[in-house]
């Protein structure tokens, strides 16, 4: 995965509709920063979430670390927002199914990873499934560049 921000980061990337990207779009900004797909997705072995489950284990009783409850970030993320091929080169998956065997594979990694450090309560958390707006993402809003 690469970052992307400032002068590197074009709007063309993104499907407009999303309700993150339309939020930037109503006040003529563009998004901070967004991460792109640069080549086969794996995990690293190193949880991204383990220290902010430590920091909670330190501070609440052991008897209730059972009850911490975490939010992970949605799979499909970095998906969502870009437009068809713009979220991974095609010289690196050749279909979304592919792409998202991959993410799965790095999910279930870091899933594992938190289960055996004790996490029993783990959200996947994505706005944008709860937004109104959404019946908009599904439809694709308009003309084929933006579908879903």
């Amino acid at each position: 995965m690469k970052e992307i921000s400032g002068p590197d980061l074009s709007l063309s990337i993104f499907r407009e509709y999303v309700p993150d990207i339309a939020a930037f779009l109503e006040e003529d900004k563009v998004p901070g920063e967004s991460v792109i797909c640069v080549g086969k997705i794996s995990h690293t072995g190193k949880s991204s979430y383990i220290e902010q489950f430590e920091f909670l284990k330190s501070i609440v009783p052991k008897e209730r670390h059972g009850d911490i409850k975490m939010t992970l970030a949605a799979p499909n993320w970095y998906h969502l927002r870009y437009k068809e091929g713009k979220a991974y080169p095609k010289e690196v998956y050749g279909s979304d199914e592919e792409y998202f065997k991959d993410i799965a594979e790095a999910y279930r990694t870091e899933l594992k990873i938190l289960y055996e450090a004790g996490l029993r309560n783990a959200q996947v958390d994505d706005p944008n499934l709860a937004c109104r707006s959404f019946v908009c993402v599904v439809s694709g809003c308009g003309s084929a560049d933006q579908g879903v």
